[in-house]
């Protein structure tokens, strides 16, 4: 489902007046969750699942196309664990 098609969902269950006013929903509930993962905040949504900020360690890693051998530096990663009812009702 693209951010279109999601807006046209969410403005005819919520009644809302506008696209303009379901795409201004989704973009401002992505910007939260944008900004409470930098912050390393964790995420919970019912039913849905979890959003959590993790570390990716350091590694060595080869490039295909050389052979060479470089080193890729731990960095922040975001994780997401699929709530257990989603997951049941996704296998139904």
């Amino acid at each position: 489902m693209k951010k279109q098609e999601l807006a046209t969902v969410l403005r005819d269950r919520l009644e809302l007046g506008s696209l303009k006013d379901a795409n201004r929903v989704i973009d401002e509930f992505a910007k939260i969750l944008s900004e409470a993962m930098v912050a390393g905040d964790e995420i919970t949504l019912p039913d849905v699942g979890t959003f959590k900020t993790a570390m990716s360690a350091a590694r060595k890693c080869r490039n295909p196309k050389t052979g060479d051998v470089i080193e890729v530096p731990e960095k922040k990663v975001v994780r997401f664990r699929v709530a257990g009812k989603l997951k049941k009702s996704m296998n139904e």
